[in-house]
Formats: C-alpha cells, structure tokens, sequence
C-alpha cells in the first residue's frame, strides 16, 4: 500500500493518511476518504477535503466534528458550515442512535470527541444542522439559503417556518454567488408555495441566533487548525500531532 504524498513547496512534501494507514485497507471512512484526494496542502483544506470525502461516501458522523472546527474559524469557512449542516440534517433524517468514533475513521491520539448533545439525539441533531445552515446562510452560501427554503417550506401550515422560508428565498435570488454561476436549486413549486407568504418579521426570522461555545479551545480542534506544517528541522525532533497527517517517525 502506498502512502499519498501531497507538495507544499519546493523541496517540501506532507505525507497524508487518508485513514492514517493503520490497516486502513479494510474499507470504512478511511477506505472511502481515499477515492477522493485531497487538492489542498495546509492542514487545514487537508482536514476540510478529509471531512468531505467522508461525508460523500457516507460517513457524516465522523466528518461532523471536522466540519464543525472549521465553520469555527470564521469567515472564509462558510462552505464548512454548510457541510456540518447539510451532514447534520442527513444523520437525524436517517438516524441508527448515538454517534461514537470509529477507530476507521480516527485513532485515538486524535482527541476527537462525540460528546455534545446533538451526537446522541436525532432532534438536537436536525437543531444543530439548521443552526449550521442558518449560519453559513448568514454568510451569503447560497447552497446552504436553497437548503434552508426547501426545509422550512416543507410544511405549509407552520407559518414561522413559512415566512422564514420566504426571506430565505429573497436571499437566494438576490445572492450574486448564486447569480454568476446561474444556478437555481428551488423548485417552481416551492416558489408557488412562497409566492403569497407574507415576509412581514423577516428580519426577526433571520437575526443572528446565540452562538454556542467556540470549538477552537477542544484539544481536537487545535489538532485540525494548523496554519502552517511543522518545519523539516522539527519533524525529527516531534512527530506532528494532527490527527490527519504522518510525518517520519510517527507510528
């Protein structure tokens, strides 16, 4: 088995575990982050393309935890928060109980933790999701205000939901993100569904809601937010503690 090795500069290559090779040939997360490599070099677009691969191939609930540290970072990371949301709605939507890590997925050096309550409850989990997508929303994705139409729009007879879907949809077809790629992800018959709902309070559907505590402190976290790989005088000294990466020497 091969070990992927990606650039970072001249000289300079970071050795990627896509399922760190720990008998990673077995199938699971792992198996399945490997169909899709990442493009990125920093540790951080490592963790991100690490998270999406799993969440395509279908393990949500071990790229959550990824996607979440990152949509903490902030601006820049909306399409993170998207992805937490959109894996958050896939899990409640499809739930089999209480999510716990994978030793496929992470080792245990890698502190991940599934400890918050929207990992052991399908309904705090949907909560967490809109959350997300309500947030990355905010930021202007439009994926996320196409997704937050189509969910709040589903029942017609919740009018809070309703208007809140009708201010999303305003969003949507304003956003000039979604304008340049020309892309329209609602259907004509949630627009006829919308036409007539009143956008009377719009603003209060669309405040910013309390923000929960920062993951960026959680030791897993820090393993993930890295803004630059260890220097090759330093990987001998101390093997790289990121959860996604092996440098020489690290077992």
């Amino acid at each position: 088995m091969t070990k992927a090795v990606f650039p970072i500069a001249a000289g300079r290559a970071l050795p990627l575990v896509l399922g760190l090779i720990i008998a990673g040939c077995n199938g699971g997360p792992k198996a399945a982050a490997k169909k899709d490599v990442p493009a990125g070099s920093s540790a951080t677009e490592i963790s991100y393309q690490y998270a999406y691969s799993m969440a395509k191939n279908g393990y949500c609930g071990q790229a959550m935890p990824i996607f979440i540290c990152l949509a903490d970072q902030g601006t820049g990371w909306a399409i993170a928060a998207h992805q937490a949301g959109r894996c958050a709605l896939q899990i409640a939507d499809d739930w089999k109980g209480p999510i716990t890590r994978s030793s496929r997925a992470f080792p245990a050096r890698s502190k991940v933790s599934f400890a918050a309550p929207y990992y052991q409850d399908a309904t705090k989990m949907r909560q967490k999701g809109m959350a997300m997508l309500r947030r990355a929303g905010r930021a202007g994705w439009p994926d996320s205000q196409a997704q937050l139409v189509n969910e709040l729009s589903a029942d017609p007879t919740n009018t809070a939901a309703m208007a809140e879907a009708k201010a999303w949809l305003e969003r949507y077809d304003a956003n000039v993100r979604r304008k340049v790629y020309g892309t329209n992800a609602i259907s004509s018959a949630t627009r006829a569904r919308l036409r007539s709902v009143s956008t009377e309070g719009r603003d209060t559907a669309l405040k910013k809601e309390p923000r929960e505590p920062s993951t960026l402190t959680d030791p897993f976290c820090r393993q993930i937010v890295r803004t630059a790989p260890p220097k090759p005088t330093q990987v001998q000294e101390k093997p790289s503690d990121h959860p996604l990466i092996k440098t020489p020497g690290h077992r």
